[in-house]
């Protein structure tokens, strides 16, 4: 059975805490894994408000629903990782067989400031997230999904210090070298396309028939739109893998699979990716291989 590297973004406490328990749950169901692409900071109710000021963002919150989700747009400003249950979640993560990434400090602040901020400002972005992580998982040699896919040059070379695993900090289609690690980029995000085309499951299905039969393909999904919104849409979304004989993988174990000598280098652009509002980190175009794997 081929595998397809599926990761999941965790941006919100009550995600964290209500959602991620569920899909575990479900993953577990189908013999299916993930990466869990978690945030550590904290969501200051005044910034959300802030937020709001803004009209796109407003029609992002009224198209999503998130206004049925309570405390989502403002979890009241505790850290993400405070308290027991969040903890307990966090842990549960890798004692089930799943990866856990770090997904950034302050969400907000890097996904609006990341483009011009100096980098001593990103590197202690970076800093107090893993300190986070440790301080409930442990140390560990986990990799890094900078907030709203938005990355830079200097922030990859931040992270090949680290020695990270792998590199997923954009969109692209095909993995690529970077640093002298394999970047692995977002390809489909279920989000955008079911609100675009319909809520159905069949609307899954498309989403998954839209590539080409033996493609990469790196599927992100996250806490409080399959999660909380939508969980039938991630029961849909695991079901149609399962129908096609895919089965969902951690970001780590795909990576392990890849023979590096065969990827080619590439690099990072700034630009907007559709369904996503502001610009994103996409994949310097290149003539890269299509890469399997049959795990």
């Amino acid at each position: 059975m081929s595998c397809v590297p599926l990761r999941i973004d965790v941006d919100f406490r009550p995600g964290l805490v209500h959602a991620v328990p569920a899909m575990l749950e479900r993953l577990a169901a189908r013999g299916m894994q993930a990466s869990f692409f978690v945030v550590t900071g904290s969501n200051p109710p005044v910034r959300s408000l802030a937020r709001l000021l803004d009209a796109d963002y407003r029609r992002r919150v009224s198209r999503l629903g998130l206004w049925r989700v309570p405390n989502l747009l403002g979890d009241g400003g505790a850290p993400m990782l405070e308290g027991a249950a969040a903890r307990d979640v966090v842990c549960r993560i890798e004692a089930e067989g799943h990866e856990l990434v770090v997904h950034g400090w302050d969400h907000a602040w890097w996904a609006n400031h990341v483009w011009h901020a100096c980098p001593d400002e990103l590197h202690d972005q970076i800093d107090r997230a893993y300190a986070a992580v440790e301080r409930v998982a442990g140390p560990g040699n986990r990799a890094w999904g900078s907030p709203n896919w938005r990355s830079r040059d200097d922030v990859i070379d931040a992270l090949a210090q680290r020695d990270v695993p792998y590199f997923s900090e954009c969109w692209g289609r095909a993995p690529f070298s970077s640093a002298g690690r394999p970047h692995l980029p977002v390809t489909d995000n279920l989000e955008p396309w079911v609100l675009k085309n319909g809520l159905a499951p069949e609307r899954v299905d498309e989403m998954l028939d839209a590539r080409d039969d033996g493609a990469y393909r790196l599927i992100c999904a996250h806490d409080y739109f399959e999660g909380l919104l939508h969980p039938g849409l991630f029961d849909a979304l695991l079901d149609g893998l399962g129908r096609r004989g895919l089965r969902a993988v951690t970001l780590s174990r795909f990576a392990a699979t890849l023979d590096r000598s065969t990827l080619d280098p590439a690099g990072l652009e700034c630009g907007p990716v559709e369904g996503f509002c502001g610009d994103v980190s996409r994949q310097i175009e290149v003539h890269a291989p299509v890469v399997t794997s049959a795990v």
